[in-house]
């Protein structure tokens, strides 16, 4: 028979479903799973499968928003870029070397000393760096949430489980 039982942690209560059973004679208890601030298995399922989407429906909003901005400079600056997006230090140190966007007088001029071509060009140099961060945050952020949709995925088979075996 499974039942919940509670326990106390630095005043807060924690949840458990438990499992009485009988060895060598002895009462025993069995900790099926941790519940955590939830009073019964039902409302840990439903707030898991509730994170489990939650984290899902994030982290495809952020892969999709990674594959627009991947689009969005390789159609710009595919040939710059040798058709692969470089990471923020890669872009950095190409562009020193003269590799990236290559017109260094953008570099030595003072602002006030630009002219028209130059201000473009400097727009141009923001704005390609913008979108490879744009890219990376995205992309970092994108796998983030599939961690922790996995993570939360986990947790759910294993209420699912236990729900099945202990009704």
């Amino acid at each position: 028979m499974a039942f919940v039982r509670y326990k106390i942690v630095k005043g807060r209560k924690y949840y458990e479903y438990v499992r009485n059973y009988r060895e060598g004679g002895k009462h025993k208890q069995e900790v099926l799973c941790y519940l955590g601030p939830y009073r019964s298995l039902r409302a840990a399922i439903s707030n898991t499968q509730y994170m489990v989407q939650l984290y899902s429906d994030a982290a495809a909003e952020f892969e999709e928003e990674a594959e627009s901005t991947k689009g969005y400079l390789l159609e710009f600056y595919g040939e710059e870029l040798g058709g692969e997006i470089p990471s923020e230090d890669e872009a950095w140190e190409k562009q020193m070397r003269g590799e990236l966007l290559p017109w260094s007088r953008v570099r030595l001029l003072p602002e006030y000393e630009q002219g028209p071509a130059e201000v473009k060009h400097r727009r141009q140099l923001q704005d390609l760096f913008s979108s490879i961060r744009d890219y990376h945050r995205a992309r970092s952020y994108a796998d983030l949430y599939k961690v922790l949709a996995e993570d939360y995925r986990a947790k759910l088979d294993k209420y699912t489980a236990v729900k099945q075996k202990y009704p």
